[in-house]
């Protein structure tokens, strides 16, 4: 008659089993508390919208497979949703390419390790204003902005943005250690704005240059104060931007020391 009591407490202590489920196909879901395995190289029609939808909390395990969209004008590859502060998770490996952005964000917060975001109009639009993690991961040679984010606190190590059409990374950058942005556009390699950062915004081992911010060759652009340590950059500058009459006037207020310090 004792053990029933023990049985009992056994199972109130036991962890909470984790949902998985395998994905072979596109326009899938993973919800909260779910892990999706993807099973095989995805190849999404087009309007379908967005291949993986995760909800914060969900995590998808790309297991070195490729999910491929119709072409640059449509849809996403992973979209991360949701109101609360857990994670949306992707691991790689794997790669995501021809989408009109390969990571879109609208809700909880993003964390991404190992996976390569390439040939898509945007690497990744965020614009929630949630934590985003990038650890091991290649955003480069897409058409506009390798990583761009309109909200959130970007923090990533071991990042590689290089070729894209506009810029490398985009956003409210808090840390970035061994950032390579290279061969970037007109927003240059690395383009800070504020937005809730907690402290002073830093790029830490990092190598930025031979891109073209501004259209003057500037590969660090900030409206706000940064740190570089042990950052090798070509040119770079604190900038004020202005809108006046639908028009937008960027002005140099300094230049910025690009050495390791």
């Amino acid at each position: 008659m004792a053990r029933r009591p023990l049985l009992a407490l056994a199972l109130i202590l036991s962890p909470a089993t984790t949902r998985a489920f395998d994905i072979a196909e596109c326009g899938r879901a993973v919800q909260a508390g779910q892990v999706g395995d993807l099973r095989a190289d995805l190849a999404c029609a087009p309007f379908l919208g967005v291949a993986v939808r995760l909800d914060a909390g969900g995590t998808l395990n790309m297991n070195g497979h490729t999910i491929t969209g119709p072409g640059t004008d449509f849809g996403a590859g992973v979209q991360c949703s949701g109101d609360r502060h857990a994670f949306c998770t992707v691991n790689g490996p794997g790669l995501i390419t021809n989408f009109d952005s390969a990571f879109a964000g609208g809700g909880g917060s993003l964390r991404v390790q190992g996976v390569a975001a390439r040939g898509n109009k945007w690497g990744m639009t965020h614009k929630a204003p949630r934590i985003i993690e990038l650890i091991d991961v290649d955003m480069s040679d897409n058409l506009r902005y390798g990583i761009s984010a309109r909200g959130g606190r970007i923090r990533g190590r071991n990042v590689t943005a290089n070729r894209n059409g506009l810029g490398g990374v985009w956003g409210p950058i808090e840390e970035m250690v061994n950032l390579t942005a290279t061969g970037n556009g007109v927003d240059g390699g690395a383009y800070v704005v504020l937005f809730g950062q907690r402290r002073t915004p830093r790029f830490i081992d990092s190598t930025i240059t031979e891109n073209n911010g501004l259209g003057r060759g500037f590969d660090v652009l900030t409206t706000l104060r940064v740190k570089l340590r042990n950052t090798t950059c070509g040119r770079g500058a604190r900038i004020r931007v202005t809108r006046r009459g639908g028009e937008e006037t960027t002005t140099i207020t300094r230049r910025l020391r690009c050495a390791a310090d």
